[in-house]
């Protein structure tokens, strides 16, 4: 029987293990591609399908070419944990940028508090409080409307409403599931009617390929 130096023994297993290195780096290469498992973009035949249902309570709905990356908007959550847009990836989301002071806003809330209500697990309503004095007003705007489906966020700063390029509350934006604009809408909106989840499932109820 032959005798395997020590020497070749080790730089045999080193070889091996190399190997195998190589072979998960491979492999993890593979499962790591950019874009394999990233959301998928709207398509142009979906956005242009839409325009007949802007009507009635969204008639003032702007469609985007889908080109547009939404702003990776900062805002903390009512224990003032930071969250990002970039969270909601994957769902298609509608942001609203509001404050309790904002007169239209105050009827609005209610109205998107039902719709995150009926269409939870298809949207997310992303209300982002504007009010530069603090969590406090917002928790009560919400206690006194019994507001229960929407989530408490602010934006103390005002940042999110200048990256969106908002110049008045209330303005409510679509974002698809790959992060880019789907539409956006200046004013409030009955977001609770027929033709608005008319609209809004006419995106979260498309499945690619049918």
């Amino acid at each position: 029987m032959a005798t395997v130096h020590p020497e070749r023994k080790s730089r045999a297993a080193w070889i091996i293990v190399a190997a195998a290195a190589v072979s998960l780096g491979a492999i993890a290469g593979v499962m790591l591609l950019p874009g394999r498992n990233a959301p998928q973009a709207v398509p142009s035949a979906l956005l242009e399908s839409a325009r007949p249902l802007i009507t009635g309570s969204v008639a003032n709905f702007i469609l985007s070419p889908g080109t547009e990356p939404a702003p990776d908007v900062a805002f903390t959550d009512k224990a003032g944990n930071p969250h990002r847009l970039s969270e909601f990836r994957g769902h298609y989301v509608l942001v609203n940028i509001w404050a309790t002071w904002c007169v239209p806003c105050k009827t609005e809330m209610p109205a998107l508090d039902a719709l995150q209500a009926e269409m939870s697990g298809r949207l997310v309503v992303l209300a982002i409080s504007q009010d530069r004095t603090g969590i406090a007003d917002v928790k009560k705007f919400f206690e006194r409307n019994s507001l229960l489906a929407l989530t408490i966020y602010l934006d103390q700063q005002g940042r999110s409403q200048r990256e969106f390029a908002v110049t008045g509350l209330p303005a409510t934006i679509l974002v698809g599931p790959d992060g880019r604009v789907v539409g956006r809408m200046a004013g409030p909106a009955a977001w609770d009617s027929p033709e608005a989840e008319a609209l809004l499932r006419h995106f979260t109820d498309y499945v690619a390929g049918t």
